[in-house]
């Protein structure tokens, strides 16, 4: 297994920090060595003589050891965090295909359901701190992100592989939020939007959407908000020269509504996860089956974009 071929899936503290640390070229030969060393005691003095390097090393290491990624004892370096295989894979139930073909005939609404229903089941519950590494082979490794922005009153969410940057209002405020580089996708909302503040943005699309709700054939009053919603294609001009909005709204209280429609499959999920002890194995077989339903029922699909409210 070539270690610069490992994506790093982790989740916790310090994530600005982790990021850089893994955007070290030092890093990839020290885990590199390490791995391939597994089976030895390894001393400082034989990663220094296989890592040649004008940096130093021994402050790197200890970062490293800091984020729980390798550890030291009795001087000795190791890995601490796992390095799965993408061949690792949980097959799903038969029982959970047919208890959630059920539930799409039942509910016609993928937002409620795949954001809704199916990723707190396999998610909400889980320890809030895993790190591991996947082995990508020759294709590059994606798993579904779910992304979440907005206040208590309104918020905007989506869901699409981690390798990509749809343009979505959930992805741009939190990239706003983090203060990251926006990618080239996000270069017409933030011409229209700039970083305008999210409580501000959030009052004013739900001014848009009381006149759409108060009047559907009633022409909007252009404003950069409207604009915006049009941009992400959360909002589409008619025929008519009026406007729609298309994304779904998933109203808080739908689910206790409906609860009991869910019951079945949450239930069968879990019976799932408490046949994988090892915490970071099962976030891994978590992400692999969530992805594999995803694409299934939503082949046509490249992300789902809805609000909540």
């Amino acid at each position: 297994m070539r270690l610069d071929k490992i994506t790093y899936y982790f989740r916790g503290e310090h994530t600005k920090e982790i990021n850089k640390l893994l955007s070290e070229p030092l890093f990839k030969q020290i885990m590199n060595y390490l791995f391939e060393q597994r089976d030895q005691e390894i001393i400082l003095r034989q990663l220094k003589a296989a890592i040649p390097t004008t940096q130093n090393l021994e402050l790197l290491l200890d970062q490293m050891i800091a984020y729980g990624l390798i550890k030291r004892e009795n001087r000795r370096y190791s890995l601490s965090i796992p390095i799965f295989s993408r061949t690792e894979a949980l097959k799903i139930p038969d029982t959970i295909y047919t208890a959630l073909d059920k539930l799409v005939k039942e509910i016609d609404s993928d937002a409620l359901i795949f954001g809704e229903v199916l990723w707190p089941a396999f998610f909400e519950d889980e320890d809030t701190h895993y790190f591991f590494g996947v082995e990508n082979q020759d294709e590059a490794l994606s798993f579904v992100n779910k992304v979440t922005s907005g206040n208590d009153e309104l918020q905007f969410i989506s869901l699409h592989s981690d390798t990509a940057s749809p343009l979505a209002l959930a992805d741009y405020f939190s990239l706003l939020k983090t203060n990251s580089s926006l990618p080239k996708t996000f270069k017409p909302l933030e011409q229209s939007i700039g970083d305008v503040d999210i409580d501000y943005f959030v009052a004013q699309v739900q001014k848009i959407i009381r006149s759409i709700r108060r009047v559907k054939t009633k022409q909007l009053k252009r404003n950069i908000f409207q604009e915006a919603l049009v941009i992400t294609e959360d909002l589409v001009k008619t025929e008519e020269g009026a406007y729609k909005l298309v994304s779904p709204i998933i109203q808080k209280d739908t689910l206790a509504i409906e609860e009991e429609k869910f019951t079945r499959i949450k239930m069968m999920l879990i019976q799932l996860w408490q046949e994988i002890e090892d915490k970071n194995q099962r976030v891994f077989m978590k992400k692999q089956l969530y992805n594999q339903l995803f694409h299934k029922y939503l082949a046509e699909k490249e992300m789902l974009h809805y609000f909540k409210k």
